[in-house]
């Protein structure tokens, strides 16, 4: 989907009378949410102002919010009070949607609301399997910029299964041995729905 496209959909959902919109994701191919920028064809040119602002759609959801008759929600990248009251503010959305914290720290958005902090965890920025260099998240190699993408999902997905499991999160765990851990799991789960 380009752009043009999206915004098309809007206006198509628009007297389907739909309760909510909610933008967020990235894919494969522009996989913003997952701290690449993707393709440059796919990629809308981002203002210096929304450079500065921490959630990752709000560029697009402006323009959306042009054309939605809907209530919007913005998910992806909020982690201030500040931040989420300035979007609601500035009448960019009228929902905030928040995600990966609550993988790690379930009883934080309650925290937030009853004024006990000021911000979300943030675990992204150390899930990498280097700093710099040819295994970091900018690395020249396609499969280390996508083990660190990946793994950094996967590490969220493992804390969202020690949370369904009833145990606490894993936040000592390491990126690369969630990785594993995910894929050792997927396919062993794979495995078993074939043998019926």
């Amino acid at each position: 989907f380009s752009h043009a496209d999206c915004l098309k959909v809007v206006e198509l959902l628009n007297p389907e009378g739909i309760d909510l919109l909610e933008i967020s994701g990235g894919t494969y191919e522009q996989p913003r949410l997952l701290g690449m920028e993707g393709k440059p064809d796919s990629v809308m040119p981002v203002r210096t102002s929304t450079r500065l602002r921490e959630a990752y759609f709000l560029s697009y959801a402006e323009d959306i919010r042009k054309i939605a008759r809907m209530p919007l929600m913005v998910t992806g990248g909020f982690r201030s009070r500040a931040g989420m009251v300035q979007a609601l503010s500035d009448g960019v959305c009228d929902l905030i949607g928040i995600a990966r914290p609550v993988c790690t720290h379930p009883d934080s958005p309650g925290s937030l609301l009853a004024g006990e902090t000021d911000a979300l965890p943030a675990f992204e920025a150390g899930l990498h399997l280097a700093e710099r260099g040819w295994r970091s998240p900018t690395s020249r190699f396609t499969l280390m910029r996508v083990i660190n993408v990946l793994g950094g999902q996967q590490w969220y997905y493992e804390n969202i299964h020690q949370l369904a499991d009833g145990l606490p999160p894993r936040l000592d765990r390491g990126m690369l041995t969630a990785f594993a851990m995910f894929w050792r799991n997927e396919l062993w789960r794979a495995a078993r729905m074939r043998r019926g």
